[in-house]
């Protein structure tokens, strides 16, 4: 459960540091979709669309560790939960990038 919810984190934060431009396009960090490597613009626009996703994933996740840590016969479900929150945030992002990203036109700056 701590696993997951350090990676979760680590992906709110990596999202977020895209989201402001602190991290530009790039082959090893961030959503590395088609649509979010047309251009600096696009990056920062599909990474923010995908913020809702990843902090909600994230709270899902760190609320599934408390209740496993506060009643340990909960664990293995947590564990599912955590499992699944975190499969539907990843895919959250990517499809809110992917759209917001999109409609970002290849010739803005």
């Amino acid at each position: 459960m701590i696993i997951w919810s350090v990676v979760s984190i680590l992906v709110l934060v990596m999202v977020l540091v895209c989201a402001k431009g602190w991290i530009k396009p790039n082959h090893g960090i961030g959503l590395r979709i088609p649509a979010t490597q047309r251009g600096e613009t696009a990056w920062r626009v599909g990474h923010r669309a995908a913020v809702p996703a990843a902090l909600t994933g994230t709270a899902v996740i760190v609320v599934a560790l408390i209740v496993s840590l506060a009643d340990t016969r909960t664990g293995t479900a947590m564990m599912v939960v955590a499992a699944v929150a975190f499969v539907c945030e990843l895919v959250w992002m990517i499809v809110a990038a992917n759209r917001a990203a999109s409609r970002v036109s290849v010739h803005h700056p």
